[in-house]
């Protein structure tokens, strides 16, 4: 007899094995987070849901949504950089780096699937702000050297998490220097 494993089992393992979003069924509450993050969860509460034909294709090139000088700017590193990504229907993503060696900064974007911004998990430690005038629902999570500083803002709109993380930035980042890339991303998804 063969067992039927639910569909929403599958998705929180690919999601965990991939190093996904976490999602509704990964939250604290359901006894799940954000792999390698705390077991709270920290920041605004939204009701906020979006409603089936306010959902965005997300098989997008998330790469194509900064360019090298935003990337520049947020790391304050004059480097050279290089990018590579990955999408699906349910998220995109982009990773830009260094190409020279022992250059510690670099910039990711996420964009994925999520009913709220509540029911996304931080990590041990980090410290969660949240930021008005960025989608529906905005954070600014910073979290202390271990082993490496690291600033993102993720906002939350029409049924996406977008999130910009930059990792050792050369000065500290702010929601006023990380909303406008935010806002950029989003204005630029389909």
């Amino acid at each position: 007899m063969r067992s039927v494993v639910p569909p929403l089992i599958v998705l929180a393992i690919l999601t965990a094995a991939c190093g996904g979003a976490a999602t509704e069924a990964d939250s604290p509450a359901a006894g799940g987070s954000e792999p390698g993050a705390a077991s709270q969860t920290t920041g605004p509460s939204s009701s906020a849901v979006a409603s089936p034909e306010a959902l965005i294709d997300l098989d997008i090139d998330a790469c194509a949504l900064l360019d090298v000088a935003t990337v520049e700017q947020l790391t304050g590193a004059s480097t050279r950089f290089t990018s590579g990504g990955s999408s699906s229907a349910s998220g995109a993503d982009c990773f830009w780096g260094s190409v020279e060696p022992g250059v510690p900064q670099y910039v990711e974007v996420r964009i994925f699937r999520q009913r709220s911004l509540s029911a996304y998990s931080y990590g041990d430690g980090c410290t969660v702000t949240p930021v008005a005038g960025v989608g529906v629902e905005a954070s600014l999570v910073e979290c202390p050297a271990n082993p490496q500083v690291k600033t993102s803002l993720l906002a939350f709109e029409r049924g996406v998490i977008v999130q910009v993380l930059v990792n050792e930035p050369a000065s500290p980042l702010t929601a006023d220097d990380l909303g406008p890339v935010v806002d950029s991303v989003f204005d630029q998804l389909p």
